[in-house]
């Protein structure tokens, strides 16, 4: 008897400490350190919450700490560049939180495989804790609009179809999404149907996503799922039609899908910026900065939709 209940002791006590061990791997989003943004004060009357992509090349566990020094000096950068072609019209937040390094995924051999993988799985864990902080101590109610790319764009994939989906009195305050540079293919809205994809200019609740490239890519592309509904970001049609560089607000870049790749294609004069690391002529590090301005004033145009004016 003395000897089972040493065993059961020793138990409980390994139960204790895995318990510990767990929690105090948990990220503590009270800590205003662990945000690359957080308004204190809001001031706007929607919120926009931004995912970072991925920021580091490699790492022994394949997991890259918050507190990764890369991370933490890319993180605000990358989050100008992209997060803030929408935060600059609404309350800034963006966690950080524990993602694949680049070299972790070299395995994977599709858009599907990113979103299954463990490591990814244990990213969006941090993210959902996030947003459990966010809606209970920070949004007091108000729309929000989700922004994200590549990495960030996974995370929001899973983030819709998990976490909205067992949160439908948030889902109902989205304005809209922008996972930019990850497919979102029919088959995700099929087994989603609590989610839509983005059909216009100015529909809310909706998902906006897209990936660039080149004329004449040919090559499997790794973040695209081979059904992607993807919206033209000057005409904002599904369809083919083009639209030329002078509805860029920045006047360079024009855009039209391509319906059998389900990708935006633009015409670049510097094709330098390709980068083939997911597929041949893509321009996946410029899915936000290519149409940074019109971004924003998409965004808006969605947020007086939303409240009628």
């Amino acid at each position: 008897m003395k000897k089972f209940s040493f065993i059961v002791s020793l138990s409980a006590l390994f139960l204790t400490l895995s318990c510990s061990v767990e929690k105090s791997q948990e990220i503590d989003y009270s800590d205003p350190n662990n945000w690359v943004v957080c308004e204190k004060n809001p001031t706007h009357e929607v919120d926009a919450f931004y995912i970072y992509p991925t920021l580091v090349m490699d790492s022994e566990t394949g997991v890259v700490d918050i507190n990764d020094s890369t991370m933490r000096q890319l993180a605000p950068v990358v989050y100008k560049n992209q997060g803030y072609a929408i935060g600059k019209i609404a309350n800034e937040y963006a966690p950080y939180y524990r993602q694949c390094s680049l070299n972790s995924l070299s395995d994977v051999k599709s858009n599907r495989e990113i979103c299954d993988s463990m490591k990814v799985k244990q990213g969006v864990k941090d993210l959902y804790n996030a947003l459990d902080y966010y809606f209970e101590n920070l949004n007091n109610g108000r729309p929000f609009i989700l922004t994200g790319h590549s990495q960030g764009s996974t995370m929001i994939k899973l983030i819709l179809a998990e976490y909205m989906k067992s949160h439908p009195e948030y889902l109902e305050r989205m304005i809209a999404a922008y996972p930019l540079g990850f497919g979102f293919g029919k088959s995700y809205y099929e087994e989603n149907p609590h989610l839509k994809y983005a059909k216009g200019e100015t529909d809310t609740g909706v998902v906006i996503s897209w990936n660039l490239e080149a004329p004449g890519a040919t090559e499997n592309n790794l973040l695209m799922t081979g059904d992607d509904v993807c919206i033209n970001p000057l005409n904002w049609t599904l369809d083919d039609t083009y639209a030329p560089a002078e509805m860029n607000l920045d006047g360079k870049h024009d855009a039209q899908i391509d319906p059998q790749r389900g990708s935006v294609i633009v015409n670049c004069e510097e094709p330098y910026l390709q980068n083939n690391m997911f597929g041949d002529k893509s321009y996946h590090l410029y899915d936000w900065q290519f149409f940074y301005d019109n971004l924003t004033a998409n965004a808006q145009k969605r947020i007086d939709a939303y409240f009628g004016r």
